[in-house]
C-alpha cells in the first residue's frame, strides 16, 4: 500500500486509489500519515484542521471523518497491507509498516 502527502494526499493499494473524501478527511489522513505511528488527539486535529474557525461541533466532524477514511482503508484492505486508522485514548493514530511509510 502507498501513502502520499507530498502533493496531492492519496493511499493506493496495487495501484488502485482509495477515495479519501473530502478536504477534511485528506487533511486528516494527511496529518495522520506523516505522524505514522503518533497519536493525535481530537484537539490538535481540530486546530491543525481548523485553527481558529473550527466548526460547532469539532469532535464529531472528526468522528464522522475517522469513520469515512475507515470505510475507505477497509474498500482496499489496508489492515491486510499493514495499515490501520486507530483510536488511541482521545485521539486517532496510524499505523503502518515500515514498507508503506508515506512519500
Amino acid at each position: 500500500m502507498e501513502l502520499r502527502v507530498l502533493g496531492d494526499v492519496e493511499a493506493k493499494a496495487d495501484g488502485v486509489a482509495c477515495d479519501l473524501g473530502r478536504r477534511v478527511e485528506r487533511v486528516i489522513f494527511g496529518l495522520l500519515a506523516v505522524n505514522v505511528g503518533t497519536t493525535l488527539s481530537v484537539d490538535a486535529l481540530t486546530d491543525l484542521v481548523w485553527g481558529l474557525d473550527p466548526p460547532a461541533r469539532p469532535r464529531r466532524a472528526i468522528q464522522v471523518a475517522v469513520s469515512r477514511l475507515r470505510a475507505c482503508l477497509t474498500a482496499v484492505d489496508a489492515e491486510r497491507r499493514g495499515v490501520r486508522l486507530v483510536t488511541a485514548g482521545r485521539g486517532y493514530r496510524l499505523d503502518a509498516d515500515a514498507a508503506t511509510a508515506p512519500t
